[in-house]
């Protein structure tokens, strides 16, 4: 029983991270200044439990099939429900934002098509580079941007968010390119 319990921690992490994703819309209702801090130490949990989940699936071989599903969608929910939240609460440029958005469901879509003929797209080093990027262009524009009195803060996670936006699309391409033959199958 406790090997199992240990076995599914990593989904549990997951979905521990799903959680959270309201809680980080929720920060953005709040006191302006209270709002950066909140939002900020929820997103930066999350993102962290998505590196843990991520290194002792592989680590201990406790990878399973709900895990591939939930990781990545987890991700991208995180991901996109934050920007949507910055978007909507004039804290970004919307244009990098698109970007990411639109790369994210691009690039789910053809795990999708591929996944129905038993084509698995495996995860590129320089993904998991923009993955980590993300979560620190996203942080840092969560607690740094209008109203946190962290005005240095404020241009450095709008050229993160830039940087990871340009590196998001790259990977998508990326993929695309390495994947262009099976496109018959869709």
């Amino acid at each position: 029983m406790k090997r199992e319990l240990f076995r599914n921690f990593p989904n549990y992490l997951t979905f521990f991270r799903i959680v959270t994703i309201p809680l980080i819309v929720w920060s953005f209702f709040l006191e302006e200044k209270l709002s950066h801090v909140v939002g900020f130490t929820f997103f930066v949990v999350a993102s962290i439990t998505d590196f843990i989940d991520g290194y002792l699936a592989r680590k201990f071989n406790f990878v399973t099939k709900i895990g591939k599903i939930f990781d990545p969608l987890a991700d991208k929910a995180l991901v996109v429900c934050t920007l949507f939240m910055l978007v909507s609460f004039s804290r970004v440029e919307i244009i990098p934002c698109l970007l990411i958005v639109i790369r994210e469901f691009t690039v789910s879509g053809l795990r999708e098509i591929l996944g129905q003929v038993q084509i698995s797209i495996k995860v590129t080093y320089f993904a998991k580079i923009k993955t980590s990027l993300q979560m620190i262009a996203i942080s840092a524009t969560v607690l740094g941007t209008n109203g946190s009195g962290i005005e240095s803060l404020d241009s450095l996670s709008n050229i993160l968010l830039w940087i990871s936006s340009i590196i998001t699309v790259i990977t998508g391409i990326q993929y695309f390119i390495s994947y262009k033959k099976y496109f018959s199958y869709g």
